[in-house]
């Protein structure tokens, strides 16, 4: 067996930065003190936005404090971590008129502190039921990535980036897996009633189809007034059997801001069961339809 322990965080993030990055690095701490090799943070773990001037005017560049702050804490402990943050880039293409969003980015740091990967959400959060009082909009204020992205070098081997809404599109994680994941990640602030319906039944779907280990950090609880998150954080490995659930805020964590859960991930299930159901070899050999 090649055994992998991981950290799964569950947060309750906030629009209130400093102390999200204060509970990430009692986090870290905790996860680097259990001999976890690699820790998984939620959507937004750094900073949960309330409106969507509050998105824009919180985003970081991949060269500014929080991703530095990120850095010095996988050094310091020796871990790896994926967190996920909203990302002002560098310049803005010219457009008519002028595109002011931001990303909603994942990132992957070593236990080296050195930023490996990026991935820019792709699928965006866009809602309207007036009848029931709902409007989100996530792209009145995030703009879309364009690229799969998987990071080839991390204790896991190779780990497929994407985050939350693109759960919902499994062509997104077949294409992940085509690019050689054994791992998927979905770091996510699901709401309570799509949570309820879907989560666990969407992330066991994506790991059986693609024979990966899906890794889903939470958000959970009430995260401000207009924002109550399911929770779950869930770890599925290739046979879709839950190998760990970090429980939503129905649970004795209510009250906390954060906390970790711990895996062992055993790399050697994916070839085995690959090898026994060679799905993948299957859908490369099928005839296209129409």
């Amino acid at each position: 067996m090649r055994l992998v322990k991981v950290a799964i965080a569950t947060m309750r993030s906030s629009n209130n930065k400093a102390a999200n990055l204060a509970t990430m690095e009692l986090l870290i701490r905790e996860a680097s003190s259990s001999y976890a090799k690699m820790v998984f943070f939620p959507e937004v773990a750094s900073f949960m936005s309330t409106t969507s001037a509050e998105t824009k005017q919180n985003a970081d560049l991949l060269t500014g404090p929080t991703v530095s702050i990120l850095q010095n804490l996988a050094k310091i402990h020796n871990i790896w971590i994926s967190s996920c943050l909203y990302e002002q880039p560098d310049s803005s293409p010219l457009s008519s008129p002028p595109d002011s969003r931001v990303y909603n980015t994942q990132i992957i740091i070593s236990n080296t502190g050195e930023l490996t990967t990026t991935y820019r959400k792709i699928h965006l959060f866009d809602i309207s039921l007036p009848e029931k009082n709902i409007n989100l909009l996530e792209s009145k204020s995030i703009r879309p990535g364009s690229k799969c992205v998987v990071a080839p070098n991390s204790p896991l081997g190779p780990v497929g980036l994407a985050i939350c809404y693109d759960l919902r599109f499994p062509e997104l994680a077949s294409k992940l897996a085509s690019l050689g994941a054994h791992v998927i990640t979905y770091p996510s602030a699901f709401t309570v009633p799509t949570g309820q319906a879907h989560w666990h039944v969407l992330l066991r779907a994506r790991a059986i189809e693609n024979q990966s280990f899906v890794i889903a950090a939470a958000q959970y609880g009430k995260c401000s007034e207009t924002r109550n998150c399911y929770g779950h954080s869930l770890v599925v490995d290739p046979w879709g059997e839950i190998i760990y659930d970090g429980g939503g805020a129905d649970d004795s964590t209510e009250e906390q801001d954060g906390y970790v859960g711990f895996c062992e991930i055993d790399l050697d299930v994916i070839d085995d069961i690959r090898e026994k159901m060679p799905i993948k070899a299957h859908r490369d050999a099928a005839v296209s339809w129409v």
